[in-house]
């Protein structure tokens, strides 16, 4: 096999991982019990999360894998049951 024949070859396997990834892997997780009720909950609020990574980061902390609000926000969202 010649090496242009091996390069086609590397490209075209990354682009199928790249349209298996965005089109089944990531929907799929979004389908998950835990990132859908963050969805379901961003999207109540009106939160645009491509937004609120690059804004609100200040305001969060990494805890049990996943970004949490700061104790500072507790008394914002003490109404919010859902807010974990």
């Amino acid at each position: 096999m010649s090496k242009r024949r091996r390069q086609q070859l590397k490209l075209l396997a990354g682009v199928v991982a790249i349209v298996v990834l965005w089109t089944l892997v990531l929907p799929w997780i979004g389908r998950q019990a835990p990132v859908n009720e963050m969805i379901i909950r961003n999207e109540a609020r009106g939160i645009d999360p491509t937004a609120m990574f690059y804004t609100e980061l200040a305001n969060m902390h990494f805890e049990q894998g996943m970004l949490r609000y700061r104790e500072t926000n507790a008394n914002v969202l003490a109404n919010d049951r859902n807010f974990p």
